[in-house]
């Protein structure tokens, strides 16, 4: 039996805590007072649905497999880890992919592996299609290290974990 839409966002705003209150706004076709009117208003509030069209929400359709995915990912990324945080300047902070020239610029940057940290990995990227065809480059490094690493212009992104604030010098 194919779920309805309606069931997935109902369960990740019941997961929050309710949305009493939560006014609907932009689909057409949901209706102020039907049971899932707040939890589709909450979603969209909190960019967990933009909806099938940028007017329509197709309360009655079965949700796709792809729905899902989007839905748990961004729920996932927005409630569970939390985003994370931007860099400022020349200072990268925390886990992350930047996307080069415009959350990192490019150039040089340092980092000592905090002493809690149980793995530094980075990587440059070509591409974030995640195959191992988009690394430029790649390191592991203990906790301890003082990293260096040069970001170039043609990079796409870098990423970062478990290797504490970057620092550009």
């Amino acid at each position: 039996m194919r779920k309805s839409i309606i069931a997935v966002i109902t369960v990740l705003t019941l997961v929050t805590g309710g949305v009493a209150g939560a006014a609907v706004s932009g689909f057409g076709d949901v209706e102020q007072g039907k049971f899932y009117s707040e939890p589709v208003a909450w979603a969209k509030a909190n960019g967990i649905t933009t909806g099938r069209t940028p007017s329509s929400f197709a309360p009655g359709e079965p949700v796709t497999r792809g729905e899902v995915v989007t839905f748990l990912h961004r729920f996932y990324t927005t409630y569970i880890v939390g985003p994370s945080p931007t860099p400022t300047g020349g200072i990268v902070p925390g886990d992350g992919i930047w996307l080069v020239g415009s959350e990192i610029l490019p150039g040089t940057y340092r980092t000592v592996v905090p002493a809690g940290s149980n793995n530094c990995y980075l990587a440059r990227l070509s591409g974030l299609g995640g195959s191992f065809t988009n690394i430029i480059t790649n390191d592991n490094w203990s906790a301890g290290a003082t990293v260096t690493t040069a970001i170039a212009t043609s990079d796409m992104a870098f990423q970062s974990e478990g290797c504490g604030t970057w620092h550009r010098i």
